[in-house]
Protein backbone atom coordinates (compact mmCIF):
# COMPACT_ATOMS: atom_id res chain seq x y z
CA UNK A 1 0.00 0.00 0.00
CA UNK A 2 1.73 3.18 -1.35
CA UNK A 3 0.50 6.48 0.24
CA UNK A 4 3.21 8.36 -0.93
CA UNK A 5 5.52 9.31 -4.45
CA UNK A 6 8.89 10.05 -4.89
CA UNK A 7 9.20 13.68 -6.75
CA UNK A 8 8.14 13.97 -10.69
CA UNK A 9 11.17 14.10 -12.96
CA UNK A 10 9.42 15.21 -15.83
CA UNK A 11 6.95 17.58 -17.23
CA UNK A 12 3.25 15.75 -16.72
CA UNK A 13 1.39 18.83 -18.10
CA UNK A 14 -0.99 16.66 -20.61
CA UNK A 15 -4.20 16.14 -19.06
CA UNK A 16 -5.66 12.62 -18.02
CA UNK A 17 -9.38 12.23 -18.09
CA UNK A 18 -10.08 9.56 -15.10
CA UNK A 19 -13.66 7.89 -15.44
CA UNK A 20 -14.74 5.58 -12.26
CA UNK A 21 -17.80 3.48 -13.16
CA UNK A 22 -19.56 1.39 -10.80
CA UNK A 23 -21.34 -0.71 -13.32
CA UNK A 24 -18.38 -1.32 -15.43
CA UNK A 25 -16.87 -5.29 -15.24
CA UNK A 26 -13.33 -4.20 -16.14
CA UNK A 27 -12.90 -1.79 -13.54
CA UNK A 28 -10.08 -1.38 -11.14
CA UNK A 29 -9.43 0.13 -7.89
CA UNK A 30 -9.01 4.23 -7.68
CA UNK A 31 -5.26 5.33 -7.23
CA UNK A 32 -4.30 4.84 -3.56
CA UNK A 33 -3.65 8.07 -1.29
CA UNK A 34 -0.27 9.92 -2.45
CA UNK A 35 1.63 13.28 -2.08
CA UNK A 36 4.38 14.78 -4.03
CA UNK A 37 6.38 17.70 -4.55
CA UNK A 38 4.25 19.37 -7.58
CA UNK A 39 0.87 21.22 -8.06
CA UNK A 40 -1.77 19.09 -9.36
CA UNK A 41 -4.92 20.49 -10.92
CA UNK A 42 -8.07 18.81 -11.76
CA UNK A 43 -11.75 19.52 -13.66
CA UNK A 44 -14.74 17.56 -12.56
CA UNK A 45 -16.67 16.81 -15.51
CA UNK A 46 -18.97 14.30 -14.60
CA UNK A 47 -20.78 13.64 -11.42
CA UNK A 48 -19.94 14.37 -7.60
CA UNK A 49 -17.64 12.86 -5.53
CA UNK A 50 -15.11 13.00 -2.51
CA UNK A 51 -11.72 14.83 -2.18
CA UNK A 52 -9.17 13.34 0.65
CA UNK A 53 -7.17 16.21 1.60
CA UNK A 54 -4.48 15.31 4.31
CA UNK A 55 -7.32 14.32 7.16
CA UNK A 56 -10.38 15.82 5.91
CA UNK A 57 -13.14 15.03 3.26
CA UNK A 58 -14.40 17.76 0.69
CA UNK A 59 -17.31 17.12 -1.58
CA UNK A 60 -16.25 17.79 -5.31
CA UNK A 61 -18.92 18.13 -8.07
CA UNK A 62 -18.75 18.82 -11.94
CA UNK A 63 -17.92 21.80 -13.60
CA UNK A 64 -15.89 22.91 -10.26
CA UNK A 65 -11.90 23.12 -10.74
CA UNK A 66 -9.54 22.35 -7.83
CA UNK A 67 -6.01 22.71 -6.92
CA UNK A 68 -3.92 20.06 -4.84
CA UNK A 69 -0.92 22.06 -3.35
CA UNK A 70 2.61 20.42 -3.19
CA UNK A 71 2.83 17.97 -0.17
CA UNK A 72 -0.82 17.12 0.49
CA UNK A 73 -1.64 13.68 0.84
CA UNK A 74 -4.50 13.31 -1.31
CA UNK A 75 -7.21 11.02 -2.73
CA UNK A 76 -10.56 11.47 -4.70
CA UNK A 77 -13.24 9.23 -4.92
CA UNK A 78 -16.44 8.75 -6.83
CA UNK A 79 -20.03 9.70 -5.20
CA UNK A 80 -22.11 7.60 -7.75
CA UNK A 81 -22.12 5.72 -11.06
CA UNK A 82 -20.15 7.80 -12.97
CA UNK A 83 -17.53 10.21 -12.36
CA UNK A 84 -15.53 11.85 -14.46
CA UNK A 85 -12.46 14.01 -14.06
CA UNK A 86 -9.27 15.47 -16.03
CA UNK A 87 -6.12 15.67 -13.92
CA UNK A 88 -2.46 17.34 -14.68
CA UNK A 89 0.92 17.92 -12.93
CA UNK A 90 2.86 20.88 -13.03
CA UNK A 91 7.25 20.18 -11.50
CA UNK A 92 8.23 23.27 -9.76
CA UNK A 93 11.51 22.90 -12.48
CA UNK A 94 8.92 24.76 -14.79
CA UNK A 95 8.18 27.46 -12.34
CA UNK A 96 11.98 28.08 -12.37
CA UNK A 97 11.77 27.72 -15.90
CA UNK A 98 9.91 30.80 -16.07
CA UNK A 99 11.77 32.51 -12.99
CA UNK A 100 8.97 32.30 -11.03
CA UNK A 101 9.69 31.20 -7.33
CA UNK A 102 6.90 28.96 -6.03
CA UNK A 103 8.55 27.96 -2.65
CA UNK A 104 6.38 27.52 0.04
CA UNK A 105 3.41 29.45 -2.24
CA UNK A 106 0.35 27.70 -1.68
CA UNK A 107 -2.97 27.89 -3.76
CA UNK A 108 -6.80 28.23 -1.93
CA UNK A 109 -8.34 24.47 -3.00
CA UNK A 110 -11.32 25.39 -5.17
CA UNK A 111 -10.74 27.83 -7.72
CA UNK A 112 -13.78 27.64 -9.46
CA UNK A 113 -15.26 30.64 -11.61
CA UNK A 114 -16.11 31.00 -14.71
CA UNK A 115 -12.89 31.83 -16.32
CA UNK A 116 -11.00 29.26 -15.17
CA UNK A 117 -13.80 26.91 -16.21
CA UNK A 118 -13.15 28.14 -19.95
CA UNK A 119 -9.58 28.74 -19.77
CA UNK A 120 -9.52 24.76 -18.59
CA UNK A 121 -11.65 23.36 -21.42
CA UNK A 122 -9.73 25.62 -23.44
CA UNK A 123 -6.29 23.41 -22.56
CA UNK A 124 -8.21 20.27 -23.11
CA UNK A 125 -9.19 21.30 -26.63
CA UNK A 126 -5.87 22.09 -27.40
CA UNK A 127 -5.12 18.14 -27.42
CA UNK A 128 -8.09 17.68 -30.06
CA UNK A 129 -5.45 18.92 -32.44
CA UNK A 130 -2.99 16.40 -33.08
CA UNK A 131 -0.38 18.55 -35.21
CA UNK A 132 3.14 19.11 -34.96
CA UNK A 133 2.59 22.59 -32.24
CA UNK A 134 0.35 20.53 -30.48
CA UNK A 135 2.12 20.35 -27.46
CA UNK A 136 3.54 24.02 -27.38
CA UNK A 137 -0.23 25.31 -27.87
CA UNK A 138 -0.85 22.90 -25.02
CA UNK A 139 1.55 23.92 -22.88
CA UNK A 140 0.90 28.04 -23.18
CA UNK A 141 -2.70 27.08 -22.50
CA UNK A 142 -1.37 25.05 -19.38
CA UNK A 143 0.40 28.05 -18.57
CA UNK A 144 -1.74 30.18 -19.02
CA UNK A 145 -4.71 28.75 -16.82
CA UNK A 146 -2.15 28.57 -13.98
CA UNK A 147 -0.79 31.67 -14.24
CA UNK A 148 -5.08 32.88 -13.61
CA UNK A 149 -5.22 30.84 -11.18
CA UNK A 150 -2.06 31.95 -9.36
CA UNK A 151 -2.85 35.35 -9.79
CA UNK A 152 -6.58 35.38 -8.56
CA UNK A 153 -6.68 32.23 -5.96
CA UNK A 154 -3.41 32.51 -4.05
CA UNK A 155 -3.80 31.95 -0.28
CA UNK A 156 -2.13 33.66 2.70
CA UNK A 157 -1.18 31.40 5.49
CA UNK A 158 -4.28 31.90 7.47
CA UNK A 159 -6.71 30.89 4.56
CA UNK A 160 -4.92 27.90 4.07
CA UNK A 161 -3.28 24.84 6.27
CA UNK A 162 0.66 25.02 5.84
CA UNK A 163 2.41 21.86 5.74
CA UNK A 164 6.19 22.50 5.89
CA UNK A 165 7.76 23.25 2.09
CA UNK A 166 8.99 19.48 1.67
CA UNK A 167 9.14 16.26 3.58
CA UNK A 168 11.95 15.25 5.59
CA UNK A 169 13.79 12.15 5.55
CA UNK A 170 12.37 11.27 8.68
CA UNK A 171 8.47 11.93 7.95
CA UNK A 172 9.07 9.73 4.70
CA UNK A 173 10.28 7.05 6.92
CA UNK A 174 7.64 7.54 9.30
CA UNK A 175 5.17 7.19 6.69
CA UNK A 176 6.62 4.15 5.51
CA UNK A 177 6.42 2.50 8.91
CA UNK A 178 2.96 3.05 9.42
CA UNK A 179 2.19 1.78 5.99
CA UNK A 180 3.97 -1.09 6.42
CA UNK A 181 2.13 -1.34 9.95
CA UNK A 182 -0.87 -0.23 10.10
CA UNK A 183 -2.57 -3.19 10.88
CA UNK A 184 -0.48 -3.69 14.21
CA UNK A 185 -1.11 -1.48 17.09
CA UNK A 186 0.50 1.39 16.51
CA UNK A 187 1.12 5.02 18.42
CA UNK A 188 3.73 7.63 18.31
CA UNK A 189 5.74 5.97 21.45
CA UNK A 190 5.80 2.63 19.63
CA UNK A 191 6.79 4.25 16.48
CA UNK A 192 9.50 6.42 18.05
CA UNK A 193 10.82 2.98 19.70
CA UNK A 194 10.44 1.25 16.75
CA UNK A 195 12.52 4.08 14.70
CA UNK A 196 14.88 4.88 17.22
CA UNK A 197 13.55 8.75 17.83
CA UNK A 198 12.49 10.12 20.92
CA UNK A 199 8.51 10.43 21.02
CA UNK A 200 7.68 14.13 21.73
CA UNK A 201 10.38 15.04 18.70
CA UNK A 202 9.10 13.04 16.38
CA UNK A 203 5.37 13.58 16.89
CA UNK A 204 6.26 17.31 16.64
CA UNK A 205 8.51 17.15 13.69
CA UNK A 206 6.25 14.71 12.02
CA UNK A 207 3.21 17.50 12.37
CA UNK A 208 5.84 20.40 11.04
CA UNK A 209 6.35 18.45 7.94
CA UNK A 210 3.46 16.42 6.94
CA UNK A 211 0.86 19.15 8.05
CA UNK A 212 -1.43 16.76 10.28
CA UNK A 213 -0.77 14.62 13.31
CA UNK A 214 0.69 11.14 13.65
CA UNK A 215 -2.61 10.38 14.74
CA UNK A 216 -4.58 11.40 11.93
CA UNK A 217 -2.07 9.73 9.65
CA UNK A 218 -2.94 6.69 11.22
CA UNK A 219 -6.40 6.43 10.78
CA UNK A 220 -5.93 8.14 7.15
CA UNK A 221 -4.03 4.94 6.08
CA UNK A 222 -6.73 2.29 8.03
CA UNK A 223 -9.44 4.13 6.87
CA UNK A 224 -8.45 4.22 3.36
CA UNK A 225 -7.05 0.29 3.51
CA UNK A 226 -10.45 -0.28 5.12
CA UNK A 227 -12.80 1.70 2.34
CA UNK A 228 -10.54 -0.75 -0.24
CA UNK A 229 -11.26 -3.91 1.28
CA UNK A 230 -14.98 -3.14 2.20
CA UNK A 231 -15.55 -2.52 -2.05
CA UNK A 232 -13.84 -5.42 -3.10
CA UNK A 233 -13.49 -8.22 -1.30
CA UNK A 234 -17.48 -8.64 0.43
CA UNK A 235 -15.77 -9.67 4.13
CA UNK A 236 -17.96 -8.48 7.12
CA UNK A 237 -17.38 -4.72 8.61
CA UNK A 238 -15.99 -6.51 11.73
CA UNK A 239 -13.58 -8.28 9.98
CA UNK A 240 -12.09 -5.53 8.07
CA UNK A 241 -12.30 -3.44 10.74
CA UNK A 242 -9.62 -5.78 12.64
CA UNK A 243 -7.95 -6.97 9.55
CA UNK A 244 -6.91 -2.98 9.91
CA UNK A 245 -5.90 -2.47 13.03
CA UNK A 246 -9.38 -1.53 14.83
CA UNK A 247 -10.11 -3.73 17.88
CA UNK A 248 -12.97 -1.39 18.86
CA UNK A 249 -16.12 -1.19 16.38
CA UNK A 250 -17.58 2.57 17.63
CA UNK A 251 -14.24 3.83 16.61
CA UNK A 252 -13.49 2.27 13.80
CA UNK A 253 -17.43 3.46 12.79
CA UNK A 254 -16.68 6.99 13.73
CA UNK A 255 -13.68 7.61 12.28
CA UNK A 256 -14.45 6.14 8.95
CA UNK A 257 -17.43 7.89 8.81
CA UNK A 258 -15.34 11.20 9.39
CA UNK A 259 -13.18 10.45 6.49
CA UNK A 260 -16.27 9.00 4.21
CA UNK A 261 -19.03 10.60 5.38
CA UNK A 262 -21.17 7.15 5.62
CA UNK A 263 -20.57 4.42 8.31
CA UNK A 264 -18.72 1.05 7.09
CA UNK A 265 -21.96 -0.68 6.72
CA UNK A 266 -22.97 1.20 3.97
CA UNK A 267 -19.72 1.58 2.27
CA UNK A 268 -19.68 -2.22 0.84
CA UNK A 269 -19.36 -4.21 -2.36
CA UNK A 270 -23.00 -3.18 -3.24
CA UNK A 271 -22.90 0.79 -2.41
CA UNK A 272 -22.02 3.82 -4.35
CA UNK A 273 -18.26 4.18 -4.08
CA UNK A 274 -17.39 1.23 -5.88
CA UNK A 275 -14.74 0.37 -9.04
CA UNK A 276 -13.06 2.47 -11.50
CA UNK A 277 -11.65 2.67 -14.92
CA UNK A 278 -8.76 4.50 -15.77
CA UNK A 279 -8.63 6.41 -19.47
CA UNK A 280 -6.10 8.22 -20.97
Amino acid sequence: MILFEPELKNFEFFPRKITYDSNSPTSSKPFPANWHSDFEFFYVVTGSGKLLLDSSIHTVSAGEVYVLNPYTIHRIYSDGEIFEYYFFRIPDTLFTIAHMNMKGRRIKNNVTDSETVRLFEAYIKEFDKNDDTMSMRALAAAMYLISYIIENYSAGDSEEKLADSGRSSKCNEVMAYINTHYKEPLSASIIADALGYNRSYLSREFRKHAGQTLTDYINMVRCVAAHDMLISTGLPVSQVAAECGYNDASHFNNTYKKFFGCTPAKDTAGNKIKYSIHKK
